[in-house]
């Protein structure tokens, strides 16, 4: 992997994998993610040996958990083709083609529950 294509709500950003690793979370991350309380890191993507990783931030928001296809994150896991990354709300797709990998917005939920 050579570069990094980050795509949220549309816009694109190409990063090299020296800008690695990438906070994703809050208006204040390189990943700035949509309607997040907390403007902090809630994850990092990461670059190891040419493999990449998601590793969730060590005091995330209460309220976004992270998840890889499913699974809750407590620790760095290896990234695969088509793997699907779930910060809080949101679902983003992570994508290899050639020698760029994609991490792309899909969906993001509506709030739910009483307030």
């Amino acid at each position: 992997m050579s570069n990094v294509m980050i795509e949220i709500e549309g816009v694109q950003r190409l990063h090299a994998t020296d800008d690695l690793p990438l906070s994703i979370g809050g208006a204040s991350c390189h990943v700035a993610l949509p309607d997040l309380d907390d403007d902090g890191p809630i994850a990092y993507l990461g670059l190891d040996r040419g493999e990449a990783f998601i590793q969730p931030a060590e005091m995330p928001a209460a309220s976004a958990s992270v998840t890889c296809n499913g699974v809750p994150l407590t620790a760095s896991r290896w990234l695969r083709d088509r793997d699907e990354i779930g910060i809080g709300r949101h679902r983003l797709h992570y994508e290899i083609t050639g020698d760029i990998s994609r991490l792309s917005l899909v969906q993001t939920s509506s709030a739910s529950g009483p307030d």
